[in-house]
């Protein structure tokens, strides 16, 4: 089974653009998923949490930049 420990790390920096569409945005990120190997694991019963927090990703384009802070 692939290792997913990394699945919760995200970096950011500040000077970030912020561009695009939502569509698209999930696109990406499920090629980050399904290239890192773990679209078979994402897919397995038993996952929930996974999938939670790859939707909970995608979620983040909805939070306002303002409420965004960068840890440095």
């Amino acid at each position: 089974m692939p290792n997913n420990s990394g699945f919760h790390e995200l970096h950011y920096t500040a000077d970030a653009e912020v561009a695009g569409c939502l569509f698209h945005f999930g696109q990406a990120q499920w090629r980050h998923v399904h290239g890192a190997g773990l679209a078979v694991t994402y897919r397995e019963e038993g996952n929930e949490a996974m999938r939670t927090d790859f939707h909970a990703l995608i979620a983040l384009a909805f939070v306002p930049v303002d409420d965004v802070h960068c840890k440095d």
